[in-house]
């Protein structure tokens, strides 16, 4: 039977009080306009595809925005992390009826057995946090053999650039300059070349999409398979 639950916990850099998250959540599904409600439907498109679900799956979601990711995997058991109190109450409301567990803190503090989920899910996350590399070599312990992780990323420069031009006249009143804003609070600048590098430290990317267009790629998604060296008879060999 589908059910909602909740497990307080404390990260180990605390749940500071984080409010910017949970206004661009409600922007993006509930209350932007229609071209940004177009945009995050692509990005949700995307990971759909490539999540690939199968019924009984397994599934992490690292960051819970405000549950529009998890609630597309009806067919499996979903497990939402996120330290920030105010987007699991978010997601909270917007999973009734999904077989979803919600548990605050983050992933380097919390003990899931490895290689326990069929697919990690990190999207729009990496780019806010001090020691991403950390995330990725965690994410790789905790997918299955056989299992993939999706991952998304803002292009930081391009980003940068369309924010200028729509928030300056005649555009700005158009578009959602509170949102547009949030990127002003990104750790990491990557390029997508720059991303692949990093993610390709720990995964083989199987595929990657820009969205919402080749040549507009304001963020890409990222289909990766975990490298890993399994003993053979003869000595070992990366999968």
């Amino acid at each position: 039977m589908p059910t909602t639950s909740s497990h307080p916990r404390s990260s180990s850099t605390g749940t500071p009080s984080f409010t910017a998250p949970a206004r661009a959540g409600r922007l993006a599904y509930f209350e932007g306009s229609l071209p940004l409600r177009w945009f995050e439907g692509e990005r949700l498109r995307a990971i759909r595809e490539l999540v690939a679900e199968d019924p009984g799956h397994r599934i992490l979601q690292i960051g819970s925005g405000a549950g529009h990711v998890a609630r597309m995997f009806r067919h499996s058991h979903v497990v939402v992390v996120d330290s920030h109190p105010e987007l699991l109450e978010l997601a909270r409301r917007n999973l009734k009826d999904h077989d979803v567990e919600l548990v605050q803190g983050d992933l380097e503090s919390l003990r899931f057995s490895p290689r326990s989920f069929d697919r990690v899910i990190c999207t729009q996350v990496l780019e806010h946090l001090e020691h991403p590399e950390r995330v990725l070599e965690r994410i790789a312990e905790l997918v299955k053999p056989g299992g993939r992780a999706i991952v998304t990323v803002a292009n930081a420069p391009l980003s940068r650039g369309v924010k200028r031009v729509l928030t300056s006249p005649p555009l700005g009143w158009v578009f959602d300059t509170e949102l547009l804003g949030a990127a002003g609070e990104r750790l990491h600048q990557w390029t997508p070349d720059e991303f692949r590098r990093l993610v390709s430290s720990r995964f083989h990317v199987e595929e990657q999409r820009a969205l919402p267009f080749a040549w507009l790629p304001l963020r890409v998604c990222y289909l990766c398979r975990v490298r890993r060296t399994e003993p053979l008879a003869h000595g070992r060999v990366e999968s």
